[in-house]
């Protein structure tokens, strides 16, 4: 499957400048999958980058990562082989999930560059603090702007009666 191989651009690695590999596989069961296969550093040349593809059956193990919303695009996502994001519609023939694995493991690995974006427990546990507090600032603060109203109004009723 090497021949339908893409490249995701302008990826980072340390200082380096280059692009993700992207493979398509098919397992024994006839499904196909996206592999992506990890990073080749290309620095800043536009020319159209290569990787060598394992022949044959291998062995690969990885994180799963499904295909959800993203911000929009302008422009074209395709640029000979080089890919501004992953979206499944760019190969020719379908996908059976939606989504990517990031190899991890097995023939055909090349560097790691993707790290996944997880919020720990401990972070949603501050935000939840955060906007308890701003609702009890919140609360006080009507509460004190109702009474000085009402205060205002009452010596304003007083003066008015005299």
């Amino acid at each position: 499957m090497g021949a339908e191989t893409l490249f995701l651009d302008n990826r980072t690695l340390g200082q380096q400048l280059g692009v993700a590999v992207l493979t398509p596989f098919v397992d024994l069961e006839g499904r196909r999958w996206l592999v992506e296969r990890g990073f080749i550093e290309t620095g800043v040349s536009r020319m159209a980058p290569s990787a060598d593809t394992p022949e044959g059956t291998v062995t690969i193990s990885g994180e799963w990562q499904i295909d959800s919303r993203r911000a929009p695009r302008f422009g074209d996502n395709l640029e000979g082989t080089r890919l501004q994001r992953i979206e499944l519609a760019s190969w020719q023939q379908p996908f059976t999930y939606p989504g990517w694995l990031h190899q991890r493991q097995g023939e055909g690995h090349l560097l790691d560059w993707w790290v996944p974006s997880v919020m720990p427990p401990e972070r949603h546990l501050a935000y939840a603090v955060q906007w308890w507090a701003l609702a009890g600032v919140a609360t006080i603060a009507l509460v004190v702007g109702a009474r000085r109203m009402r205060q205002d109004q009452l010596i304003k009723t007083d003066l008015d009666a005299r």
